[in-house]
């Protein structure tokens, strides 16, 4: 059985299951059928360490904390920096993910030099640069601790022989951001992990702000850091933007928008569509949430496909840190995959049959009861095979792009194809079986102690210009001979009708 931390920071799936907020239920029932192919639910998971980083609870917290510290704060930007011409210099080293290089000509093109640092928990962080064009800032920063960073430390159990990069990911702070800008806009929310290395003893970080609405031309950008050794949120970075000569974002102006299916009425409320030099973002209004359900015509933006006037079908992105979504917060999804010189996108509701849903959910259950296990109907592939494809639904999925192993890390390459639904990436579980790390663990409030057996740790990142994602496991234990060996992996996908592209309800919007 694959360790269920093994998905903790995979956003799509696993890693919602964990976060405090609702689960979407297409993401909900591909969990459940990813446990039910297991047999049972996998073990629960021992209690984490101090010296790790906290766990999802701890930081929905701090993240409720930070928005409510940051709440009311006041525009007063001062010494304003100006986006321009930079270097690049998180890419230059080599070091990033190498899904990330899209990435490089933008950090190039819009940059500027901040040079701040903050001490927290005893590092010393440092803001080196900001690339950003209304839409999206994309944080660089350096991390330093005086005596170095105990690697050991960092990893995710005693004994791991998880490799550095993995490591190095539970280095990175939990930060929440506060925009507020001189037309009165404002905006919160906590910012994304997206790629981290070690360089010279120091943590090269790279992260992601995505607000709500687009940035104003004069704006101050707030950022506080988590200190779990303290359990506060202190105050790191202040720094205030002048924007007026970045060009605004292209987009479709904000409006409820009604589509007229075949199940009635759908409706998307549309707060923002923009693209721009470093991104493409859409963001809807809550859909519930503090105990409210989502209104019956709400139209789920995970069932929306999005396509531009060439016939480019855009792929949704994420920064892949597990902290998954809130129907109580307004829903924020990235794109990839528009052309540069698009005019227009069309809009079309991709509906889902719940009644075809709950059937096979009810059959699979009793299936479950009756006999302990459950039908063994998922897609098994090899993932050696470049070009072998995983659909997901009968309007599209992932095809295998790449696959290799290094040391004790497996990454598979995942190109998109067709629509595939905001969330979503194949859960791909290994066949085999592997050597195991085994750790004793305490319970704290019974002092009873246990025995749990851990495979790996799984990160999910994406190309923010193709849509390419790379599943990346960090095995605690197994060898690269064992690794080497495990091609064969099941997948559990859609069932044939669930989903159904509605095109007669399709509405075309141009981009402004």
């Amino acid at each position: 059985m694959m360790d269920d931390e093994m998905m903790r920071d995979d956003a799509q799936t696993i890693g919602r299951a964990l976060d405090p907020g609702s689960i979407p239920a297409h993401v909900q029932e591909r969990l459940e059928r990813t446990y039910a192919s297991f047999g049972k639910i996998p073990q629960d998971a021992p209690p984490m360490r101090a010296r790790r980083r906290m766990g999802r609870g701890a930081m929905a917290v701090a993240v409720a904390a930070t928005c409510a510290l940051f709440a009311g704060v006041a525009y007063a930007a001062t010494n304003m920096i100006q986006m321009q011409a930079g270097e690049g210099a998180f890419f230059a080293s080599g070091q990033n993910l190498p899904v990330f290089d899209s990435m490089e000509p933008g950090a190039k093109a819009l940059s500027a030099q901040v040079g701040q640092t903050a001490s927290i928990g005893g590092v010393q962080m440092t803001l080196d640069e900001v690339s950003c064009d209304r839409s999206v800032a994309n944080l660089y920063l350096t991390l330093h601790a005086d005596d170095g960073f105990d690697m050991e430390s960092l990893s995710s159990y005693t004994g791991s022989t998880e490799d550095e990069w993995a490591k190095v990911q539970n280095a990175i702070p939990t930060l929440g951001f506060a925009i507020t800008g001189n037309d009165g806009t404002t905006s919160e929310g906590t910012v994304r992990s997206m790629d981290a290395y070690l360089e010279g003893g120091d943590i090269k970080c790279m992260m992601r702000v995505v607000p709500e609405t687009v940035m104003a031309e004069q704006v101050q950008l707030d950022i506080k850091a988590w200190d779990q050794e303290s359990a506060s949120l202190d105050q790191a970075f202040s720094v205030g933007m002048d924007l007026a000569d970045v060009p605004k974002p292209r987009e479709l102006a904000a409006q409820e928008i009604a589509f007229d299916t075949v199940r009635g009425t759908k409706v998307l409320d549309l707060e923002r569509f923009t693209s721009s030099e470093l991104a493409c973002v859409m963001v809807v209004s809550a859909q519930g949430g503090d105990g409210q359900e989502a209104s019956a015509d709400a139209l789920d933006p995970s069932c929306l496909k999005v396509t531009d006037e060439r016939g480019s079908v855009l792929h949704p992105v994420e920064a892949g840190d597990g902290l998954g979504v809130s129907e109580a917060e307004p829903r924020i999804i990235e794109f990839a995959g528009l052309s540069s010189d698009a005019s227009s996108v069309t809009l079309t509701p991709v509906l889902a049959d719940e009644e075809a849903m709950e059937s096979d959910r009810q059959a699979r259950l009793r299936a479950l009861e009756e006999s302990g296990s459950v039908p063994d109907d998922a897609l098994h592939v090899d993932v050696s095979q470049v070009g072998a494809k995983i659909p997901l639904t009968e309007l599209g999925g992932y095809e295998i792009a790449g696959w290799e192993v290094e040391g004790s890390t497996i990454r598979i390459s995942l190109a998109p194809y067709g629509w595939v639904p905001a969330g979503s990436v194949p859960e791909l579980i290994p066949d085999g079986e592997v050597t195991m790390l085994a750790e004793e663990w305490t319970d704290p409030d019974t002092g009873q102690t246990g025995m749990g057996e851990h495979s790996a740790i799984r990160y999910v990142k994406w190309d923010y210009a193709t849509g390419m994602a790379v599943q990346m496991d960090h095995y605690y234990k197994a060898s690269s001979e064992e690794l080497s060996a495990l091609v064969s992996y099941r997948v559990h996908t859609y069932p044939a009708g669930w989903y159904a592209e509605d095109a007669a309800a399709a509405q075309t919007f141009p981009l402004a």
